[in-house]
């Protein structure tokens, strides 16, 4: 089907009147994914032996897909811990086929229907291609509901992501000092070797009614590269948007390729000052030793599922506003390991849940 004009991936997301919403852009390529709706869902209840099952139908359903379905998804570090209001609506790992998926790379989009046969794990897809640019045009594309593609002229004012809302912190920074205070005890007694702090803020927004996904456009907009970016709306009122420079691993065919990235230092624009930044990084025992953590975990993990496994040589890689510590790895996978087998391995690394885990 021939369609005229283009299409802007986050204000085609907007327009859309269906939950769950993703979205997924690539730090290395100019892939974006926009998707949403339920094709077919896995979802667990509380409790690790419920993400077990979970990994296991994923170990069943991936290699029945076609190739250009997606599964959007996540697992929570500790399945076993109950969560609190704010998580509940993102499970405790669930993953989705979405009902309409749009994945644009190089100047072209393809727009993925799915939905599944007789009820079954066998997900039928139907692809629409056409041209895709990264900002909304006169010439963009509405989809509706029923996966209609109707020509819709984006006036000026109509493009998403148009200004961040001016939030008010109303959080107390006690509760964050002490726990630093006690992982600071914890390290010099010798009970932990690398710690990652979480810090909740709770911010107060005047605007009403607050539309997640203008928010996170307006900021990706503004955010620096050498970042994946990420957005999942599981209803209308809840979101969670994310940056990072990291990559769990990637897999082509038996050849899968992670990294550890840990130790950072923040960028100057004096290049003098930022080149000494990135040498105290190198140098440093402290940074070091934490990367090393995660070096050691990854290559553990990944010597349990390959044949093989090659290292790379720690280097500081830059972002606009950090740079970090970064050890390239890659393996060639034992025949019948899947990426459900891979994830169960790797997630969560030293790197978001510190060590030991």
């Amino acid at each position: 089907m021939a369609v005229k004009g283009s299409v802007a991936p986050l204000e085609w997301l907007r327009q859309q009147d269906i939950f769950p919403r993703w979205y997924w852009a690539g730090r290395d390529t100019d892939e974006v994914v926009a998707a949403c709706g339920v094709a077919y869902a896995i979802a667990a209840e509380p409790g690790d032996a419920a993400s077990t099952r979970v990994l296991d139908a994923l170990r069943r359903l991936v290699p029945t897909l076609p190739p250009q379905a997606r599964l959007f998804g996540g697992l929570r570090f500790n399945a076993a811990r109950p969560s609190d209001a704010l998580w509940r609506p993102f499970d405790q790992c669930a993953f989705v086929v979405p009902t309409l998926q749009l994945r644009c790379r190089g100047g072209e989009a393809v727009l993925t229907r799915c939905h599944p046969r007789q009820q079954q794990s066998d997900i039928l897809c139907h692809f629409e291609r056409f041209s895709c640019h990264p900002a909304a045009s006169e010439g963009s594309l509405h989809l509706s509901k029923r996966g209609e593609i109707l020509p819709r002229c984006a006036r000026q004012d109509d493009s998403v992501g148009e200004s961040i809302p001016k939030p008010t912190n109303v959080s107390a920074s006690e509760h964050w000092q002490q726990n630093v205070a006690r992982a600071l005890r914890r390290i010099e007694q010798g009970e932990l070797a690398k710690v990652v702090l979480a810090h909740k803020q709770t911010w107060r927004v005047e605007e009403s009614p607050l539309d997640p996904l203008a928010v996170f456009a307006a900021a990706a907009a503004r955010s620096p590269g050498g970042c994946f970016r990420f957005f999942w709306q599981p209803c209308p009122d809840t979101a969670l948007a994310g940056w990072s420079p990291e990559r769990l691993y990637a897999r082509a065919g038996a050849d899968v390729r992670t990294e550890a990235v840990a130790g950072t230092r923040p960028r100057c624009h004096d290049k003098a000052r930022d080149a000494a930044w990135a040498d105290a990084l190198m140098r440093s025992d402290k940074d070091r030793r934490e990367h090393e953590a995660v070096v050691r975990f990854v290559r553990r993990a990944l010597r349990d599922a390959c044949d093989r496994v090659d290292v790379g040589l720690p280097r500081v890689v830059s972002a606009a506003l950090v740079q970090h510590l970064k050890t390239p790895m890659r393996g060639r996978l034992r025949a019948g390991v899947t990426d459900a087998d891979i994830l169960a391995r790797l997630h969560p690394t030293p790197a978001v849940c510190g060590a030991p885990s």
